[in-house]
């Protein structure tokens, strides 16, 4: 998670290990089943020089598939990709993108239908043994009174 108070430049991010340059984020403005959206995965071309990331399968929050979509919002959630090699990813003040994006909807939707959703991730350390460890969860709460502003 996006724990500064501006956004990342997913470009200055330099991925070590297994850690590919592909990011899963939710997208409320993409249909989906209840309404409550869908995944764009945000990754590179691999044609030099463009360093862009580009949203897959585009629309929504982020516009069409041919149009760069370089970081993630201020307390956004985003999932790694791995090839399954041990790897890291981190982020320090110099990779903050500080001028304003100016679309900041994309972090919450809203349901129809009166329907409650939610989507629970939990972390899990898997010991040599094969015990697993709780190291951490999130939760987040879909209903049709929230909104996409602040």
């Amino acid at each position: 998670m996006n724990l500064y108070a501006s956004p990342i430049d997913l470009t200055k991010l330099i991925p070590t290990g297994g850690v590919s340059k592909f990011y899963y984020v939710s997208d409320t403005k993409l249909s989906g089943v209840y309404g409550l959206g869908a995944f764009q995965t945000l990754g590179q071309t691999g044609i030099s020089p463009d360093i862009n990331f580009y949203p897959n399968p585009g629309g929504g929050s982020y516009g069409s598939a041919n149009t760069p979509h370089n970081y993630i919002e201020s307390g956004q959630a985003f999932i790694l990709s791995s090839t399954g090699t041990a790897g890291t990813l981190s982020f320090s003040e110099t990779d903050k993108y500080t001028a304003s994006i100016g679309n900041t909807t994309m972090l919450l939707g809203q349901g129809t239908g009166g329907k409650k959703s939610q989507l629970r991730t939990r972390l899990h350390s898997v010991s040599s043994n094969g015990t697993a460890e709780l190291l951490d969860g999130v939760l987040i709460q879909y209903n049709e009174e929230y909104s996409d502003g602040y």
